[in-house]
């Protein structure tokens, strides 16, 4: 193996998601193991479920039977929506699920030019092509579009890395696709950039950013799991920003709309606070709730837990700012909500299930507008 390529340091700590590596590395034997995986779980749909990783070092007889499984769950839950109901088990873009297969495959086909890689890649193309809607916005599940899964859906980075792949793809690094492709490709990117426009949430009259989920056609906020309400997303905000930071030559809208968002990711950030995890003895053993995580769905099932031992508190301090995950769209302040669905103004007023585990507080602007916001106007503004 040659050392430019990569030592055993870095071969033990690849992850095949992170797409960080040079080019040569996806052609080492462990990157095409994953390859393979990801081929064999690629779903009738040509996408994948997300409840598989790929770098999991399966036997032969182990990937044969989660292949087998992953095929009946698409036969189960990927019907039409007016025929299903939400289903974790649906295709989707969520947690990763299909971009990040995408993108992965498509690395691997030009570092190794096998045919095989090369067409279940652009399978999966398709499947990003076909589930785009007509308003330009990716829904987190497709074909089955039920309940929240049929929302637009920027929520755990769906859209982003949607558009991610297709903006990979339009480099024109990949040489195995077609001028035809291509141009779909680009069409795709320039509608889901226009329903980002769009739906920029407005309020006073001043472009802000964006909530988790938006309505597929009139663009509003909308709710997605129970304890996910229409709000000002300062997670899933940034991800947006970083797909519209990498178009070239941006035009006036697109710098608009970036400026404004940036602006209220610094008019949003809590300064002096951490998060702090207090040991309680009262949080351990085993929980039972009744819950019901799909607002449209018609009945509670019961969900069981252990504590873990401690509670989770907001305490002041802390050197870098933070982010909250969701703020309402009338304040502007920090939500929470648990499995009652209500909004509340501070972490402690929620259930403690959802207070621990939950992301509701982050870093996630930071690197956005220290490192990415320089270097994007250094390029386009300055």
């Amino acid at each position: 193996m040659s050392s430019s390529i990569a030592s055993a340091d870095d071969q033990q700590a690849f992850m095949w998601n992170r797409f960080r590596y040079p080019i040569e590395r996806y052609a080492q034997r462990d990157a095409i193991k994953i390859a393979d995986v990801i081929v064999k779980l690629q779903r009738p749909t040509g996408g994948w479920g997300k409840t598989v990783a790929p770098d999991e070092g399966y036997s032969t007889v182990s990937l044969e039977a989660v292949a087998a499984l992953e095929y009946s769950l698409s036969l189960l839950h990927d019907g039409a929506s007016k025929t299903s109901t939400y289903s974790h088990h649906a295709t989707t873009l969520d947690n990763g699920a299909t971009h990040s297969h995408i993108r992965y495959l498509m690395r691997v086909a030009r570092a190794t030019k096998d045919i095989k890689y090369q067409k279940s890649a652009i399978t999966g193309l398709h499947y990003l092509l076909d589930a785009q809607l007509e308003s330009g916005g990716w829904p987190q599940n497709y074909p089955n579009m039920s309940s929240y899964g049929g929302h637009i859906t920027f929520n755990d980075g769906a859209m982003a890395g949607a558009l991610t792949a297709l903006q990979e793809v339009a480099t024109g690094e990949y040489y195995f696709i077609k001028p035809a492709l291509m141009k779909q490709v680009q069409m795709a990117i320039d509608l889901g950039v226009e329903f980002i426009l769009r739906s920029q949430i407005v309020i006073s009259g001043k472009r802000t950013v964006w909530c988790a989920q938006h309505n597929n056609v009139d663009y509003k906020p909308e709710g997605g799991r129970i304890y996910e309400l229409p709000s000002l997303s300062g997670a899933e905000s940034v991800g947006i920003i970083k797909v519209l930071m990498r178009i070239d030559r941006p035009n006036a809208r697109v710098i608009a709309s970036i400026k404004s968002a940036v602006n209220w990711l610094y008019e949003a950030k809590i300064e002096h606070i951490y998060l702090t995890k207090v040991p309680d003895e009262k949080y351990t053993g085993k929980f039972h709730l009744q819950i019901k995580e799909d607002p449209s769905g018609e009945k509670t099932r019961s969900y069981s837990y252990l504590g873990r031992g401690y509670d989770l508190e907001v305490v002041a301090g802390g050197h870098r700012p933070m982010w909250a995950r969701f703020y309402d769209l009338s304040s502007q302040k920090p939500i929470f909500a648990g499995w009652d669905g209500v909004a509340k103004s501070s972490l402690s007023l929620i259930d403690y299930e959802r207070r621990v585990g939950y992301m509701w507080y982050g870093y996630w602007a930071e690197t956005l507008l220290k490192r990415d916001l320089p270097r994007w106007k250094k390029k386009w503004i300055d």
